[in-house]
């Protein structure tokens, strides 16, 4: 018999990844979406995959849905996303990041407590780092309402653990990228300008600080710790990242250098973007996954970033 998970966020990057990974793996996927009449699903034919809609604000309908399906695991990466919007709808993130997690720990905790739960946190649980690089226990200070958001979350994840007996935990995720990450990140904002650059449609890209340091990985790889992290013997928090430090200019560096350009002659800081760099930069600690769960990243970032340039190259 197929394990069963839903997954909320389906459509989303790492969505995609993750329901891609556990395919393979012999699950059937249970694909949780919003608005789902506008998207157009490209495995929409996968015997193995149903797509549903994801009610994230009705407690009723949520019971539905995981009475009927009863999933092995829920995956839930439902989320606004932490590009440069984080405090742009305090009381949606609260809904969305916050409260729909606590519902669906709440249906779980009523209707079958053998449901094992991930969620999906973000290094923004520690706004300005007291220390670097960050691990589970450092001091968590959200400096905006997505991270705000996401805290609350993870510890609703841990007091229906503790509580509750549930199988619940939280990844706390650090950027991680693939040719499916979304325009408004900076990864993406700075491959689509030096494409067109090439392409000779515009002339220059304007980004904020190119000092700003970051913790990039790969998100292919992220979906297979978060699996790997609901087979554990027991439920624990880990943080998914690199561990490694690279800067926008980094960046900028690598994708125009594979374009055969200098990013020099093209790149401008831009003042209204521009962040100050943290005290302590936000680089993720490893250790405990790696000795746990024996996982530990294997692409480079600039094979990363690669795949993503020639990815915006194909598509014309």
């Amino acid at each position: 018999m197929k394990k069963v998970a839903l997954i909320t966020g389906f459509y989303g990057q790492d969505g995609f990844y993750l329901t891609k990974y556990l395919i393979n793996n012999g699950y059937k996927v249970i694909g949780a979406v919003r608005k789902i009449n506008e998207h157009d699903f490209s495995h929409k034919n996968n015997k193995d995959i149903d797509v549903i809609d994801w009610p994230y604000k009705d407690q009723k309908k949520i019971d539905e849905i995981i009475r009927n399906f009863n999933p092995h695991e829920i995956y839930n990466l439902a989320a606004y996303t932490s590009g440069q919007k984080m405090d742009f709808n305090p009381v949606e993130n609260a809904e969305l990041n916050a409260m729909s997690v606590v519902r669906i720990l709440d249906a779980v905790s009523r209707i079958n407590k053998k449901i094992k739960i991930l969620q999906a946190s973000s290094r923004e649980i520690f706004g300005e780092p007291n220390s670097s690089p960050q691990n589970e226990k450092t001091l968590k200070q959200p400096r905006n309402s997505y991270g705000a958001s996401k805290l609350f979350a993870d510890n609703m994840i841990r007091v229906y653990r503790k509580n509750m007996d549930l199988f619940s935990c939280s990844a706390i995720l650090y950027n991680h990228e693939s040719p499916r990450r979304r325009a408004e990140f900076v990864t993406q904002k700075i491959i689509k300008s030096a494409v067109k650059i090439k392409r000779g449609i515009i002339k220059k890209l304007e980004i904020g600080n190119l000092g700003s340091i970051r913790d990039w990985g790969s998100a292919k790889e992220f979906v297979i710790a978060m699996h790997l992290m609901l087979q554990a013997k027991k439920p624990e928090d880990f943080i998914i990242a690199s561990g490694q430090s690279f800067t926008v200019r980094n960046i900028c560096e690598i994708v125009f250098d594979h374009l055969k350009l200098n990013y020099e002659n093209y790149v401008i800081s831009d003042n209204k973007n521009y962040r100050d760099i943290e005290s302590e930069s936000l680089i993720g600690d490893i250790s405990k996954i790696k000795k746990e769960l024996s996982w530990s990243p294997s692409i480079s970032f600039e094979n990363i970033l690669i795949e993503m340039v020639n990815e915006e190259l194909n598509r014309g």
